[in-house]
């Protein structure tokens, strides 16, 4: 059994942030570990002919759109009695003004937050923040990153090889500790810092 299949088995064990930071720790553990070799494996593969192709970056966790739909809607969560502008979101939550738009518009387009208009509108969540994971907020903007098949597309590979299969169990361990962790979960931690976005 290994490291991060035994994390995945232990992550019901543990407090809903622990686990989140358990699994993520785990996994980024090692991911980091194999830095070097998926840079040199899996960026840029040489063939027997000479020829170099690009097979992407498969240790990239979560998209960037991804962490910006996070920090927006744990804002609207932690000010659910009013509707937030879209100019306050971008403010607080550090994220460019005409990105933050596009993320809007996804999760509206998901059902996850709608727009009020008038004065005094902004967003809002449509769906309760006790009922909204983090898994959930992210495959509304982004797909789950996992590794079905050999990415460098090797026809012998027709399972994945050591390498892409720990990598492929720290994705799984990533998306089942964002399934068990709400966005009420995160602005009602205890820790005094307010959860991916500033505070006023």
């Amino acid at each position: 059994m290994t490291v991060l299949y035994a994390a995945t088995q232990t992550l019901s064990s543990h407090r809903t942030i622990s686990a989140i930071q358990f699994a993520i720790a785990v996994a980024s553990w090692y991911l980091g570990g194999y830095t070097k070799i998926c840079t040199l494996v899996c960026r840029n593969v040489t063939h027997k002919n000479g020829q170099k192709r690009s097979t992407g970056n498969v240790a990239r966790m979560l998209s960037k759109t991804a962490e910006y739909a996070l920090r927006a809607v744990t804002c609207m969560g932690a000010q659910s009695e009013r509707a937030v502008s879209a100019d306050d979101l971008a403010l607080q939550t550090k994220v460019p003004r005409r990105y933050l738009t596009r993320v809007l518009q996804d999760l509206a387009a998901a059902g996850l937050v709608q727009s009020r208009p008038g004065p005094g509108g902004g967003y809002e969540l449509l769906v309760s923040a006790k009922d909204l994971t983090i898994l959930a907020v992210v495959k509304s903007v982004s797909s789950v990153e996992r590794i079905r098949s050999c990415p460098l597309g090797l026809k012998s590979h027709t399972k994945l090889c050591p390498l892409h299969a720990e990598l492929d169990m720290a994705y799984a361990a990533m998306e089942k500790a964002f399934e068990s962790v709400t966005i009420q979960d995160l602005i009602k931690s205890k820790n005094p810092v307010t959860p991916l976005c500033d505070s006023n």
